[in-house]
């Protein structure tokens, strides 16, 4: 019996199967299909260099922020009420963290000058912020 070809499939259903995942929000199951073979990659958009709102982490919020590990976090669904836990060892990088309502993580380097990133967690897109944050924050 002969083995199938996965990274085979058409262009246009890749898309639509990523399509879905992007329509129920399932971020990690999109990025995670990506990562399947260069063919599925290419039959779908790269979230990591667009700001497009389809990846932005829509009812996603952080339960707990050391769930099996120092830089392990524990995530749930608000509309599906799945969880996912993820580790984000980028954030060693950071001094604090905090957390916007579209699920996005708020991060301040932990070296001066202490610029302000903004990341989404499922996908690595991040906006740097070009000016620090001011003095008396700190």
């Amino acid at each position: 019996m002969a083995s199938a070809d996965w990274s085979s499939l058409p262009a246009e259903l890749l898309s639509r199967i990523a399509d879905c995942f992007l329509a129920t929000n399932d971020l990690d199951y999109y990025m995670d299909f990506r990562a399947v073979c260069q063919s599925w990659r290419s039959a779908t958009e790269d979230p990591k260099i667009s700001p497009d709102r389809l990846f932005r982490p829509r009812h996603w919020v952080i339960i707990d922020r050391s769930f099996g590990g120092d830089k392990t976090y524990l995530w749930v669904n608000t509309a599906t009420g799945r969880f996912v836990t993820k580790e984000l060892p980028l954030l060693r990088d950071y001094w604090g963290s905090s957390t916007t309502p579209d699920g996005l993580l708020i991060l301040m380097d932990n070296k001066l000058p202490y610029a302000v990133t903004l990341l989404n967690a499922f996908t690595g897109y991040g906006i740097r912020f070009a000016a620090p944050l001011p003095d008396q924050i700190m």
